[in-house]
This record gives structure tokens, C-alpha cells and sequence, in this order.
């Protein structure tokens, strides 16, 4: 069966195999992540900015290291920092996959490679556990798998309408995500996530615009071999 006899299924299912193939590589590097939490205000501008920079090692017993600052870390820097990797560093088609109906909206070019455009919407009446899971059943979007090796090499989507977060007397008037990738030794690597959301509350709103960028990814220094100097 050639690559342009695929069906959307299956293109999706090679792209998940590759998204896992990549996550386990991901394991065999150390790489820099900075983290960007923005406050927006009702003209669009910044209200506050905070950064935090870590050197992150995927599976080490301490994971993350916060760098590029003098001085004692900060509490609030601590649990913004692992607040940061609850967000899965690829793209997690495992867990999205069921949800949506795809069908493939195109071919086109991205960075110079022959790509699928896979556009998705949610199915209707899915269940959820948890708000994660709520809001995930409102996403409409778009994938760009690499034609080739079915690599993710982007994703973006929004919600399809707001989200009422009844048990925090909230809803989420809108969230629009995007997930960029680049090359790595052996596969992918996620480069770009950016979330963008707006709660809207009984009195006033929240707007909080947050963005984790990746780079410097170095292969880990092979473990020494017991016994040997």
C-alpha cells in the first residue's frame, strides 16, 4: 500500500506510533525549557510577566533544575516550575485519539516537507473525569504529520464553544493551544507549546497566557559501568 493509499485512520495511527517512538527518545537527552507565564489585560497587553528557565533530564530523580538566576529559588518559582511539567512534552495522541472524528483536510508543505493536514472535532456525549477532560471534549483543530515518517510536526486548536466549570462557578469562555516540534539525533522533540486561555468568572475574568519553549537538547553522558574505573 503506498503512503497516498492511507486512510485518515491510519495516518493517525502511524503518527501516534511515531509520537511514542519519540516521547521514549526523548529520554536519551537533557535540553533547556523556559517557561513564560503571562497576566493579560482587556487591551491584550501583558500585565505581568513571569519567566523561569530549567535544565530538565527526562527521568532522573530530580527531573528539572532551575537555572539562570542568582539568589535562592522562590516557593511560587518552585511550583510554577512543577506546575511546567504536568504538561506532557509531546503531544499525546494515545489520549486524544478516541475522542475526535478526523479526516484529512489536505496536503500541503511545511519547513519544506510534504505533510498531511488532519483536521479533528469532538465526538458527541464523550465522558470525562476530570476539567482536563472536559475541555478536551470541546477542541476542534488541526495536525500536520510529516508524510514521510508520519512525524507530529504541529498542532492547533480552540474550543468550539465555552466550557462551564460549574464547580469553580467558572467557565472557560475560550483556550486556544499550539504545539510545535523540532528534529532531534533518532527523532522528534517538542520545541513550542502555547496555551492561551480566558475564565470568566461572576465578577471579572482571568486571562492568563502561558508558553513553554525547548532547546539545547544534549544526549545524556552514558552511566558508568560498575566495577570499572
Amino acid at each position: 500500500m503506498r503512503a497516498t493509499d492511507l486512510t485518515v485512520d491510519q495516518i493517525v495511527a502511524k503518527g501516534l506510533e511515531k509520537s511514542e517512538a519519540d516521547e521514549k527518545n526523548l529520554s536519551r537527552f537533557e535540553y533547556h525549557q523556559k517557561v513564560t507565564f503571562d497576566k493579560i489585560k482587556a487591551n491584550g497587553e501583558a500585565e505581568s510577566v513571569s519567566n523561569l528557565e530549567m535544565q530538565v533530564s527526562p527521568g532522573a530523580q530530580s527531573e528539572f533544575t532551575v537555572v539562570g538566576q542568582a539568589g535562592k529559588v522562590t516557593e511560587e518559582q518552585q511550583k510554577q516550575a512543577r506546575l511546567s511539567q504536568k504538561f506532557k512534552m509531546t503531544f499525546s495522541l494515545r489520549k486524544m485519539a478516541p475522542r475526535f472524528n478526523v479526516k484529512l483536510d489536505g496536503k500541503e508543505t511545511w519547513d519544506g516537507r510534504a505533510v498531511y493536514r488532519i483536521a479533528f472535532s469532538p465526538k458527541p456525549d464523550q465522558p470525562f473525569n476530570n476539567r482536563v477532560e472536559k475541555i478536551s471534549n470541546h477542541f476542534v483543530g488541526f495536525m500536520w504529520f510529516a508524510a514521510d515518517d508520519y512525524t507530529l510536526l504541529r498542532a492547533k486548536a480552540h474550543l468550539d464553544a465555552p466550557v462551564d466549570m460549574a464547580w469553580v462557578l467558572a467557565e472557560m469562555e475560550a483556550l486556544d493551544f499550539s504545539y510545535d516540534s523540532c528534529a532531534v539525533p533518532g527523532g522528534a522533540a517538542p520545541s513550542k507549546f502555547l496555551i492561551d486561555y480566558r475564565l470568566g468568572f461572576v465578577v471579572g475574568e482571568l486571562h492568563n497566557r502561558n508558553e513553554i519553549t525547548t532547546s539545547d537538547f544534549k544526549e545524556k553522558a552514558a552511566a558508568p559501568v560498575a566495577g570499572k574505573n
